[in-house]
């Protein structure tokens, strides 16, 4: 047809199809597919356009942890990543980054795209500076040991479901294997009250004793008690038990006694919501400190290492006779007096004499706890199908 009230003619057919429309306005022509791709962006008034993001250039591999060393703190985590820096295949990193669960995410996602680049970017940096020393190294872990209990970015459960941080690490590792260790109950508490309160400067060390240690347990047990008592759900009081405490708080109830790092039970079937049994392994302090390197041996298996060189073995066994240490109080003496600045050099160069551990915290305070426990026990030992975890035998 010709044109009619001033309209150009229409495309003309070619082998029966119409010419692809031209150019309009100045603009460039549409970058043509090759191979299925398209053309990358061509350079305009001189300048390239913009490169994307590393992590979306498809030319750099990312390497992400293959596994969490989890938790729980005072439990023997330490021990355990010791063990794992004696297999030839473990790339050894910082033990405790704590980012999934203690850094501070923005409400700007641009600039929380950045930061989860930058928390991969460890691991490559690791991976590779690692694998160019040590070519058969070649596997990952975070083992921050607030992962299996914390809220996520230090955020309350009073803004998070109660498995955020499950729900947020299976969409990123699906296919993720998780090592958590637990502790008897009142020992767990014991050595928590006494390390953390006073490193973290919570309580003046003058008021950490044994008997502001069984006024402690009384009110936290008190709390968590009227908190489930006002209808709220268990998980909720393990996490939020300190609302119900008498306020204004004293310095003594300021200590860490912490109820959501020892009520396994309630944290730890949050993880078999979303991963397999077979991709969890909950080990006991307890089979740590009579065998480490069975549970060595075991946690490679877990982790599908290959089998242990005969040396590394040989090494394995020698640090698996050194005692381990659980219950830091001198130590933690001397890293209040450095924050402080209350120390001279001869004092943090002070050999302090062996003290008795049973002192730290009376009969009748270990009787409370375990009886306070029992039915949270229960729960766990049912759960993963293994009285060990009623710990009767401790």
């Amino acid at each position: 047809p010709k044109p009619q009230n001033g309209h150009p003619d229409p495309p003309k057919p070619q082998n029966g199809h119409p010419d692809p429309p031209k150019p309009q306005n100045g603009h460039p022509d549409p970058p043509k597919p090759q191979n299925g791709h398209p053309d990358p962006p061509k350079p305009q008034n001189g300048h390239p356009a913009p490169p994307k993001p590393p992590i979306y250039r498809g030319k750099h591999i990312m390497c992400l942890p293959y596994f969490f060393l989890m938790g729980y703190p005072k439990c023997g985590t330490s021990k355990l990543y010791t063990l794992l820096l004696h297999h030839p295949d473990y790339v050894a990193t910082v033990k405790e980054m704590h980012w999934w669960t203690k850094h501070n995410m923005s409400n700007d996602p641009e600039a929380n795209e950045l930061e989860i680049y930058q928390y991969l970017m460890y691991y490559s940096y690791n991976y590779t500076a690692s694998v160019r020393r040590y070519p058969d190294r070649n596997v990952l872990g975070d083992c921050s040991a607030s992962t299996a209990w914390y809220g996520t970015f230090n955020k309350s459960f009073e803004d998070l479901p109660s498995d955020a941080l499950p729900y947020i690490l299976y969409k990123f590792f699906p296919k993720s294997k998780f090592i958590a260790i637990t502790r008897n109950p009142a020992d767990r508490l014991r050595s928590d009250y006494y390390f953390f309160s006073g490193t973290e400067g919570r309580v003046p060390v003058a008021l950490l004793n044994a008997g502001n240690l069984h006024l402690v347990a009384n009110h936290t047990f008190r709390a968590y008690e009227a908190c489930v008592r006002s209808g709220n759900p268990d998980f909720y009081c393990v996490h939020e038990y300190r609302r119900w405490l008498p306020s204004p708080l004293s310095p003594i109830l300021k200590s860490w006694f912490r109820l959501e790092a020892t009520m396994y039970y309630y944290t730890l079937k949050q993880w078999y919501k979303y991963f397999p049994k077979e991709n969890i392994l909950v080990l006991r302090n307890e089979d740590l400190y009579q065998n480490a390197t069975a549970i060595a041996l075991q946690m490679y298996d877990f982790l599908g290492f290959t089998q242990i060189p005969e040396k590394n073995l040989e090494r394995l066994k020698q640090e698996s006779t050194k005692e381990i240490s659980y219950f830091s109080f001198h130590h933690m003496l001397k890293i209040q007096k450095m924050k402080n600045k209350t120390h001279s050099k001869s004092d943090l160069a002070e050999k302090v004499p062996e003290v008795d551990k049973t002192v730290y915290m009376e009969d009748r305070t270990r009787a409370m706890i375990n009886e306070f426990f029992e039915p949270h026990n229960k729960k766990l030992a049912k759960f993963l199908e293994d009285d060990r975890f009623l710990w009767k035998q401790v």
